[in-house]
């Protein structure tokens, strides 16, 4: 899954998601109407290779992108929760984060969303 990124040469973040039209259309309106410097990058992760343990329980097995985040628990639920949103069309209020320890060889972790409260 391709995550995009909308910023302005100042760093200004104007769009962090995974939906491309989305990304360079508020690229191309706000270049437009504002005279703005905003661009989209692109980052390939692997979070759509993930599982559907049941309605509220998602895992991602081995997966080197939220490892590359390990120890920042805010930034790997934000980045689980936008794809498992992305993927279900369904908005979440919040989920307990588990993940395995992946140590220090960088071995890729196993994340799990649980519990999962949806809006």
């Amino acid at each position: 899954m391709t995550k995009y990124y909308v910023d302005d040469i100042k760093g200004h973040r104007l769009y962090e998601g995974f939906d491309e039209d989305t990304a360079y259309r508020l690229c191309r309106q706000y270049n437009n109407n504002c005279g703005g410097t905003y661009e989209v990058d692109e980052l390939d992760t692997d979070l759509d290779e993930f599982e559907e343990i049941n309605e509220n329980n998602y895992i991602f097995p081995q997966n080197d992108y939220l490892t590359s985040i390990y120890g920042d628990d805010e930034s790997i639920k934000k980045d689980m929760k936008m794809a498992i949103e992305y993927v279900t069309g369904k908005e979440i209020i919040d989920f307990k984060l588990y993940y395995n320890d992946p140590g220090d060889s960088g071995d890729r972790a196993t994340f799990q969303a649980q519990r999962i409260q949806w809006k």
